[in-house]
């Protein structure tokens, strides 16, 4: 959708097959026609056309049609309301904001992930980015020992791609508070509530940092904020520590628990295919979708007015109801 164009609406109906029952409005207007006709058939038959004025002094002309027609509308409004419609509303897809947060603890070196865990998370975001819309903001936040907000939320999507190639490895993992800087990040930014997200690719259990990582995720969840996360790398993982080599597997439990916590998804990609795989999934998973607004009410209300319309008529112009 372009920049700025309005957001887009259609109708669906909970119930369209009671709208089969508007079919029979076509039959009972051919009945209606039909006897009219009888009646100035038998009209005429009863008199000659020059003592019509003194059987029937005033016509109702066109008003007798009148009445009968608003019936006939208010019972189609009536039965298009039973059917439910539903009007899906998109939502603007500015609305979309999403912060990634990497891993950059040493670990990330490994290549179990070809041709680093690192590298591989580098060059999967380019699938996430492209899954959102093009108008969508994204920021970048790192964590290691320490935290880093290497981009706020934007849509220059350049930006992103240069913070991306700035992350730097170093030791430890503060994954609770990445996430408590992820939100802090969306509320910054003022990031509305509808279509926002945290992304977080790991591959190690959390060693450092002030907040425990399930306690962020509650907190990300009070505050309307879902975790998605991806558990990177394989059990074979290695990383070169002085002239010693040090096993690095995954540890997706918390990462899991973390996605489940706030209502978020939780994959494990074991490879660069599988990483890719999964951003591709996430963009089409954090950005708005439609939401169904029942306006069945309204066309009930219709119909309820046009009947009380043709009944006053009635009354007005011929002293009876329709």
């Amino acid at each position: 959708r372009r920049l700025g164009a309005p957001a887009e609406a259609r109708v669906t109906f909970a119930a369209p097959w009671l709208l089969l029952l508007l079919a029979v409005l076509p039959v009972a207007g051919l009945a209606y026609v039909l006897a009219a006709r009888r009646a100035r058939a038998r009209v005429a038959a009863a008199a000659t056309p020059g003592l019509w004025s003194n059987l029937m002094p005033r016509r109702p002309g066109w008003r007798r049609h009148v009445a009968p027609l608003l019936c006939a509308l208010a019972i189609a409004l009536l039965l298009v309301g039973l059917a439910r419609p539903q009007l899906a509303l998109s939502h603007d897809l500015r609305e979309t904001t999403v912060v990634l947060t990497v891993d950059a603890s040493r670990s990330m070196a490994a290549t179990d992930v070809q041709p680093s865990r690192i590298d591989a998370a580098r060059s999967a975001a380019r699938e996430l980015l492209s899954g959102l819309p093009d108008n969508a903001k994204v920021g970048v936040v790192t964590f290691s020992r320490q935290v880093r907000v290497l981009a706020a939320p934007t849509d220059d999507r350049q930006a992103v791609e240069d913070a991306l190639a700035g992350v730097s490895l170093s030791g430890g993992t503060a994954l609770g508070d990445a996430i408590d800087r992820a939100v802090a990040s969306l509320k910054s930014a003022n990031a509305p509530a509808q279509g926002r997200a945290i992304v977080v690719i790991s591959d190690g259990k959390s060693t450092e940092g002030q907040t425990a990582p399930l306690a962020a995720a509650r907190a990300a969840k009070v505050a309307g904020v879902r975790v998605f996360t991806v558990s990177l790398g394989t059990a074979s993982g290695v990383v070169q520590q002085g002239s010693k080599q040090v096993a690095v597997p995954p540890d997706p439990t918390t990462l899991q628990r973390a996605a489940s916590l706030t209502g978020g998804r939780f994959y494990r990609a074991a490879d660069a295919a599988s990483l890719r795989s999964a951003y591709r999934q996430i963009g089409g998973a954090v950005r708005p979708g439609r939401k169904r607004q029942d306006v069945s009410f309204a066309f009930v209300a219709g119909a309820g007015a046009l009947a009380v319309a043709g009944s006053l008529l009635s009354l007005v112009w011929f002293r009876r109801l329709i």
